[in-house]
């Protein structure tokens, strides 16, 4: 009797019961980093690791650079996903990187065109005001 349970045991977890991930919230909160890179504050949840925030933000910290460097400095890069849009503020060499869920409405008034474009992510871009990054 006692393997006959084990044997549906088995069959019920793998067949009839199949385990359920865990739901992930979307992250909504902020980042602060200094020019180097470092995290200043921090307003997202603590199971955001520091070394994905600080590669995120490092990433919009590169854009910023290679655009002044360009002669084409930024004020704000936003990325726009499917359910997530992150916008990043450049702050006299450093940076802050906003990051929220999207919300239906704002998926439908923010949507890129099909052409040109890829259809699950777009980008936009604000120039710097002149003379503000000099």
């Amino acid at each position: 009797m006692k393997n006959h349970r084990q044997q549906m045991g088995f069959i019920t977890r793998f067949f009839i019961k199949p385990a359920k991930p865990a739901l992930v919230r979307l992250p909504t909160g902020s980042i602060a980093l200094d020019c180097e890179g470092h995290i200043l504050a921090s307003t997202l949840p603590a199971s955001y690791s520091n070394t994905f925030l600080q590669s995120m933000g490092g990433l919009f910290l590169n854009a910023f650079r290679s655009a002044k460097q360009a002669g084409l400095p930024l004020a704000e890069l936003t990325v726009y996903y499917s359910a997530l849009s992150v916008v990043g503020r450049e702050l006299g060499g450093g940076a802050i990187v906003f990051l929220s869920p999207t919300t239906e409405r704002e998926q439908l008034q923010e949507a890129p065109p099909t052409s040109n474009h890829l259809a699950a992510e777009h980008c936009a871009v604000t120039p710097a005001a002149s003379g503000w990054n000099t």
